[in-house]
């Protein structure tokens, strides 16, 4: 052992020391120590603690064979020789600091949870099988680490000695914070196993658990105070990282209520793990002008290593990503609960300063990213490292801004009273900024957000939706000019971009963006920032208005597309706040829907869209003000010569056309009034608008729209049927469904037929919107269904009758002329047994479905039914359809050849 002494002395003394030596200089001392006598082990020890100061120096696999060595040391090492070697191992690595990284200081925070598991575990093991290796070091007969608690103090107090001595400097207040933190990671393993293992764990050890976690959180909370973040030392910058990485192995396993349960201030520890999540390279800080340079500098010949992607690779690969990068998970879900918690105590200024960073981070990066040329391609096909990164950032913004929403939705704001008034200004005007934050920084992520398809994820989904729920809670109590609602869908607003489908991708994912949030706070949007804000933005994108017409829609285009109509569908599904906007609206939309049917509007789009907005239109029609329909939809309200428009006239044949039917009359009449006596001892909110005060004239405006989209299909499916029934196949031999083509449409072979046969696609057509027209007997006012009920009739029977009747449906007057050049229109279920003919059964689907349906609706419906089924099996049998032979009177072909 004196030798070795010797030697180890030597090797530290020297400028150029050989790691090798001190690393087998280091295991042999490790082995050797409890084996030898006493005075031999004191200079083993000794010898231990002057090689230890050359850890830092030896290379990576040989810090890990050292490692491995002291762990078997330690773990079976009594009281006063644990804490030295304890105390000589941080003293090394805090000598260091400065020059060192901070992925020593994570190994050094391993090994102490490790070594902490080992001493309680082989305290366990010594329990039951008595050992006597260290009875030199007691003079007392019983082994003195039989006791894992005691074990455990020793360590700890070890650790903590060290730390408050006077040469504590910012190294070893660094190293020992990682030790504390591994020694707490070590016991709570060891009680998580045992609980498993069914072994008991003892009172003493839980509650040094308990004080051991509350010294570790006291430490996060006040360390961070009087920390410079931005300063070059390399020792606070590894300082920050070390209370950032424990803090998000210690907080994040802790529960809001215990967070709250510690009387400290968390705005040092908040500000500073933003700080470092944002500027420090070891995270998610790139550096000025990365993004717009990412990709630049490929070519064929490889990689420069300096190069964006290079560095890029380095920084998010597995085997190479810094452990604060690795760690970005929990310590954005510790920045969330930390932002909650000072939201929860009225830290609402604060709180706004971090949210602000955080949107000007990512507002800044989205601005990088756009300005690189080839942004638009790589967006589209992004993997690798920068779908990796782009991902990552995502994720950290969600997850604090999901945090944030719960707060903010969940926290009893200051009551607004007189005395209090300053407390709600400060609130309001807070939340207010806040909220506006977070939308923003969405806004300039949604470019990588869109990647996961239009519904996002679901922690995207439920922030989202909390914020819109706390916005439509409070939208009247907020002090601001036209509706905070209205502020927050304008900050989000793309610049609008004419009538045309615009070419660049991010542009269109802000756009989806701006819709997505329209959306939701479409109930609590004004109707004139709908009418002359939003709805233009969706012009190009219901029909897919190009500019050159040989372009074909991208994936955003397809996205939009969806979203513009979903957006038309919340129009009509909102309350009255928009009623009279839906009812100008609605005859432009459903022309478009009836004249870009079934391409690019499929059947399932049409369906849905149609039924909603008459179902919308009937409902809301006791809302609709008096308002003429609005121009800049395809239609006007009066030309130079002062002719009525087209919308005027079919509101006049509209009201001529229901006045005409009397079944329903009384029955409307009392419906109506009882509704209006509700409406009239009812007091909301929009009692002050003038767009949502409505009057039984009013109602029948709204009643007359809805039926004036439902002629609309019907003149549809009108003309579809004048075309020469011989050339079409029935319904039945091309789908097994009039209104499902799903499955067909999806093979090339079906696309192909039907674009060789014009007359087979408008027998399809027909069909579907036939069933679109069979699902608004559910939906249309109940004064407009006599009327319904008489067209469907016609449209399934034909005749002379019918061309009549369907030619005057948008007009003053019948069709006359094309009554009688076509005097006998066959109708949709006129060629078809009506007992087995799927365009039946599709109307008996929809009468026998009552749901929705009230008593009188129910009884005309299945009245009607029966007396037009009737005539329709009349009609059937009359035409004396010939017997389908039987397979027995068929003619047996001979065979040409034995099989």
């Amino acid at each position: 052992m004196t030798m070795l002494a010797t030697t180890v002395r030597h090797a530290v003394a020297a400028t150029d020391a050989n790691a090798e030596v001190i690393t087998h200089c280091i295991v042999g001392i490790c082995y050797s120590i409890g084996r030898l006598p006493l005075e031999s082990d004191i200079l083993a020890l000794e010898t231990l603690c002057l090689a230890l100061q050359r850890f830092l120096a030896l290379g990576s696999s040989q810090q890990n064979t050292v490692y491995a060595s002291l762990a078997y040391l330690m773990k079976s090492l009594p009281s006063a020789p644990l804490a030295v070697v304890s105390t000589a191992l941080l003293r090394a690595h805090a000598l260091s600091v400065h020059t060192s990284s901070f992925e020593r200081g994570m190994s050094l925070m391993y090994f102490y949870q490790y070594v902490t598991l080992l001493v309680m575990e082989e305290s366990v093991v010594v329990a039951r099988k008595p050992k006597t290796t260290w009875k030199i070091w007691s003079s007392a007969p019983a082994d003195p680490m039989l006791d894992p608690v005691d074990a455990l103090n020793v360590l700890v107090l070890s650790i903590g000695d060290l730390r408050s001595s006077a040469e504590a400097d910012i190294g070893i207040r660094s190293m020992t914070l990682l030790a504390l933190v591994g020694s707490l990671l070590g016991v709570e393993q060891y009680t998580s196993e045992s609980a498993e293992k069914g072994r008991t764990v003892s009172k003493a050890l839980l509650n040094v658990r308990k004080t051991l976690h509350r010294k570790v959180v006291l430490q996060l909370a006040t360390d961070p105070v009087g920390l410079n973040v931005f300063s070059a030392d390399p020792g606070e910058h590894i300082y920050a990282q070390a209370i950032v990485c424990t803090a998000a192995q210690v907080l994040s396993t802790m529960q809001e209520d215990e967070l709250d349960r510690v009387a400290v201030d968390w705005q040092p520890l908040l500000s500073l793990v933003t700080d470092v999540i944002l500027t420090y390279p070891e995270a998610l800080f790139l550096g000025d002008g990365f993004l717009s340079e990412y990709g630049s500098d490929i070519s064929s010949e490889g990689l420069a290593v300096s190069s964006p992607k290079a560095r890029l690779d380095l920084k998010v690969g597995k085997d190479t990503q810094k452990p604060l990068y690795s760690s970005l998970g929990k310590i954005s879900k510790v920045a969330g609960a930390l932002l909650a918690m000072q939201w929860e105590r009225g830290h609402y200024a604060e709180v706004v300063s971090v949210l602000d960073r955080i949107s000007q981070f990512f507002e800044v990066l989205q601005d990088d990213w756009s300005s690189n040329n080839q942004a638009p391609t790589m967006t589209s096909d992004m993997s690798g490292s920068l779908w990796q990164y782009l991902k990552t950032a995502l994720f950290v913004e969600t997850v604090i801004a999901h945090a944030f929403s719960d707060a903010l939705l969940y926290h009893e704001p200051p009551s607004r009273t007189h005395d209090n008034s300053d407390s709600w200004e400060l609130y309001s005007r807070c939340s207010r900024e806040a909220v506006r934050n977070v939308f923003a920084t969405f806004s300039s992520l949604h470019f990588v957000t869109a990647r996961f398809g239009l519904a996002g994820f679901p922690t995207w989904q439920t922030a989202l939706q909390g914020l819109a729920e706390w916005i439509d809670r409070h939208d009247n109590q907020m002090s601001t000019a036209g509706g905070f609602a209205n502020e927050v869908v304008r900050a989000v607003s793309p610049n609008y971009r004419g009538i045309y489908v615009h070419p660049s991708p991010l542009v269109k994912d802000k756009l989806i963006f701006y819709l997505t949030v329209s959306r939701l706070l479409l109930r609590r949007l004004s109707p004139d920032y709908v009418e002359h804000e939003l709805l233009p933005r969706l012009y190009p994108y219901l029909t897919f208005n190009m500019a050159i017409r040989s372009y074909e829609p991208t994936v955003e285009d397809k996205d939009l597309f969806e979203l513009a109509h979903a957006s038309v569908v919340s129009l009509f599904e909102s309350d009255g706040r928009h009623a009279s906007l839906a009812a100008s609206f609605a005859p432009w939309y459903s022309s478009v829907l009836i004249e870009r049917f079934p391409v690019p509007i499929d059947f399932d789009l049409m369906r849905r869209s149609f039924t909603v907005m008459v179902r919308g239109l009937s409902t809301n029609s006791s809302r609709v003000s008096r308002r003429r329909p609005t121009k800049g939809f395809g239609d006007e309200e009066e030309d130079e010569d002062g002719e009525e428009g087209a919308p005027t006239r079919l509101l006049r044949n509209a009201r001529k056309v229901i006045g005409e039917s009397e079944e329903l009359s009384t029955a409307t009449t009392a419906s109506r009034q009882r509704r209006h006596a509700v409406d009239r001892t009812q007091v909301n909110d929009d009692d002050d608008d003038p767009s949502t005060s409505g009057d039984v004239q009013a109602e029948e405006e709204g009643e007359l729209v809805a039926w004036t989209c439902v002629a609309r299909l019907a003149d549809a499916i009108y003309r579809l049927s004048l075309d020469d029934p011989k050339t079409s196949p029935p319904l039945e031999d091309l789908t097994d469904s009039p209104g499902s083509t799903t499955s067909l449409a999806s093979t090339e072979r079906y696309t192909a037929i039907l674009a060789a046969s014009p007359p087979t696609a408008a027998r399809i057509r027909e069909g579907q919107l036939a069933t679109v027209l069979f699902d608004q007997i559910s939906t249309i006012a109940l004064v407009g269904l006599p009327p319904l009920l008489t067209t469907i009739r016609h449209l399934l029977l034909g005749g002379p009758d019918a061309a009549r009747y369907l030619g005057g449906l948008l007009t003053d007057e019948p069709d006359e002329d094309r009554a009688f050049t076509m005097p006998d229109i066959p109708g949709l279920g006129a060629e078809t047994d009506p007992d087995r003919s799927l365009v039946w059964k599709s109307l008996f689907d929809t009468v026998a479905h009552y749901r929705g349906f009230d008593y009188t609706r129910r009884e005309a419906c299945a009245q009607w039914y029966l007396s037009v089924l009737e005539e329709a099996r009349a009609a059937w049998k009359s035409r004396g359809q010939q017997k389908v032979p039987a397979v027995d009177d068929l003619a047996v072909p001979e065979l040409r050849a034995k099989l």
